[in-house]
C-alpha cells in the first residue's frame, strides 16, 4: 500500500502548482475528531514529507500537515514545524491572536503526547494560552474553559494532584453552569477527576467513577470514537493497578485490535497498548507471550531493526527507542525476563536500560532513579508513575 501511494504522489509531483494543490487537499481533509482521517494520514502524510519541499508550503498548510503528522505519531517532525509556524503567527498576528493561541495549543498538546519528559514545556504553553483567554474573554467562555482543562491535564500528567483537583472542580462548576451537567466536556473533566481520586488512594471510588463516565459518554453525538477508546484504555489501566489482570487483559486486547486497524502498528497509542498488554501478561505469569509482545513493540520502536517490514519501504518511521514508549519497553523487558528466571539476559538488558535513562532523562529524573534499583527490588513497571508514587494507606471510599 505504501509503495502504491508513493508511486501516485510521484506521478503528480511534476509541477510546483500540483504539489501545492495536493498539500492543500490533504490539509483541507483534516478532521481532528475522525479516526478515519487519521488512518488516511498514516498512509499518505509520510510520503508527502518525503516528496514535498516543506519551505514552499504555505504556513497554514504547514500547520495542518504538522497536526496530521502528530496524529499519526511523528511528533519530532511535527513539533519542529509547529514551532516555526508559531513564530510566524506571533510575528504576523501578535501574541494574543486567536490563530496564535490555537497554534500554541496544538504545540502544547503535541508536547503532552510526548510523555512525562516534555510536560513542563506543555504546561508553560497551556498557561500562556489560558492567561490570554482569561484576559480576552473571561473565565466563563468555552474556549477559556478548554484552555483551563489543558492546564489541568498537564498538572495531572505531572502528578500535581492537589492543584489539578482544585482546578477540575472549578472547571466542572463553570462548565455545568455554562453548558449543563451532561455535556461531554463536563463528563471528560469528571473522568480526569476520577483519575486523581484513583491516584490518591481512593482507587475503588476512582474506578467506579471512570466506568460511570464512560457509560455516560456512550451515545453522545459529540463524543468521538477516539474519546471512547481513551476511556476504555483508562479503565484497562485501572483494572491492572487494582490487580484484576484477566479483565485488564481482555480489555487491552480489544483495544489493540481496534487501534491497530485504525492507526497502524507504528502509532504511539498502538505501541502503548501493546506494552500494557505485555505487562498484564507478565503479571499473569505468561512470560513467553509477554516477551513476544515486547519484541514486536521493539521492532516498531526501532524500524531499522532486522525483520521490520518498514525496511522495504521508502519511508522510515522515527527511531523511538528513547521516547517514553521506548524506555517503557526497555523497563518491561528487563522485568519480564527477570520474572521468567532469565536473570543473565535481564541483567545485560538492565545495564543498557539504565544507560538509556541516564542519557535521555538525566540522573535526577524519578524514572532514572527508580530503574537504578537492583532488579530484584523492582515492582511492576507497566505503569511507572504508579510504581514510583504508590499512594499511602488512604482508606478507600467504596460508596
Amino acid at each position: 500500500m505504501h509503495i502504491l501511494v508513493q508511486t501516485w504522489i510521484q506521478s503528480i509531483h511534476e509541477t510546483t502548482e500540483q504539489h501545492r494543490l495536493f498539500v492543500r487537499l490533504l490539509s483541507s481533509s483534516i478532521s481532528r475528531q475522525s479516526w478515519a482521517q487519521i488512518h488516511l494520514h498514516r498512509l499518505i502524510a509520510p510520503h508527502i514529507i518525503q516528496r514535498v519541499l516543506i519551505d514552499q508550503v504555505a504556513w497554514a498548510d504547514k500547520w495542518a500537515l504538522a497536526f496530521a503528522m502528530d496524529e499519526v505519531g511523528n511528533s519530532t517532525w511535527s513539533q519542529k514545524q509547529l514551532k516555526e509556524v508559531l513564530v510566524h503567527a506571533e510575528t504576523t498576528f501578535g501574541d494574543e491572536s486567536p490563530i496564535t493561541l490555537a497554534i500554541m495549543t496544538d504545540l502544547g498538546t503535541s508536547y503532552d503526547r510526548s510523555g512525562p519528559y516534555r510536560i513542563q514545556t506543555a504546561l508553560t504553553l497551556h498557561q500562556r494560552v489560558l492567561a490570554a483567554r482569561l484576559k480576552l474573554r473571561g473565565e466563563k467562555d468555552i474556549e477559556t474553559l478548554s484552555a483551563m482543562s489543558n492546564v489541568a491535564s498537564s498538572l495531572v500528567d505531572m502528578w500535581r494532584n492537589n492543584e489539578a483537583e482544585s482546578l477540575y472542580l472549578k472547571i466542572i462548576e463553570l462548565l455545568t453552569a455554562t453548558v449543563g451537567p451532561d455535556h461531554p466536556d463536563v463528563l471528560r473533566a469528571e473522568s480526569r477527576l476520577a483519575t486523581i481520586l484513583f491516584r490518591t488512594g481512593k482507587r475503588q471510588l476512582g474506578y467506579y467513577r471512570k466506568v460511570s463516565m464512560l457509560e455516560r459518554l456512550d451515545g453522545k453525538d459529540t463524543v468521538t470514537q477516539m474519546e471512547q477508546l481513551r476511556g476504555m484504555e483508562n479503565i484497562g489501566t485501572s483494572l491492572h493497578i487494582l490487580g484484576r489482570y484477566p479483565d485488564a487483559l481482555e480489555l487491552f486486547r480489544q483495544l489493540s485490535s481496534v487501534i491497530n486497524r485504525l492507526l497502524g502498528p507504528y502509532h504511539s497509542t498502538s505501541i502503548r497498548i501493546k506494552l500494557s498488554t505485555a505487562g498484564t501478561l507478565c503479571r499473569l505469569g505468561r512470560f513467553g507471550e509477554a516477551t513476544e509482545h515486547l519484541e514486536h513493540a521493539f521492532k516498531r520502536l526501532h524500524p531499522a531493526s532486522d525483520g521490520d517490514e518498514s525496511s522495504e519501504l521508502a519511508i522510515r518511521p522515527e527511531d523511538r527507542r528513547n521516547t517514553p514508549e521506548g524506555l517503557s519497553a526497555q523497563r518491561l523487558m528487563c522485568f519480564v525476563l527477570f520474572c521468567a528466571g532469565n536473570h543473565a539476559e535481564a541483567e545485560e538488558r538492565y545495564a543498557a536500560t539504565v544507560e538509556a535513562h541516564l542519557k535521555t532523562l538525566g540522573p535526577d529524573h524519578p524514572h532514572t532513579q527508580w530503574v537504578q534499583k537492583p532488579l530484584a527490588e523492582w515492582e511492576d513497571p507497566t505503569f511507572i508513575e504508579y510504581a514510583i508514587r504508590k499512594p499511602g494507606s488512604v482508606a478507600e471510599d467504596a460508596s
